[in-house]
C-alpha cells in the first residue's frame, strides 16, 4: 500500500501524494490507498483521514 507512494510523498504526505501519483478511478481502493484516498477524500488510508478533501 505505501509502495504505491511517488516521490514527495515523504516530504509532504499532505496532497503532494496525490500530485506525484496518479489517480486513476479505483474504487475498489476506498480504504486501502494512501494515494487514491487522500485525492478522492481521505478516510480510509494513512493520511487519508484529515488531509483527505
Amino acid at each position: 500500500m505505501v509502495v504505491a507512494l511517488g516521490p514527495g510523498s515523504v516530504d509532504k504526505p499532505d496532497a503532494k501524494v496525490a500530485m506525484s501519483t496518479p489517480m486513476p478511478n479505483q474504487p475498489v481502493d476506498k480504504g486501502g490507498t494512501v494515494t487514491l484516498n487522500t485525492v478522492e477524500g481521505g478516510g480510509g488510508g494513512i493520511f487519508g483521514g484529515p488531509n483527505g478533501r
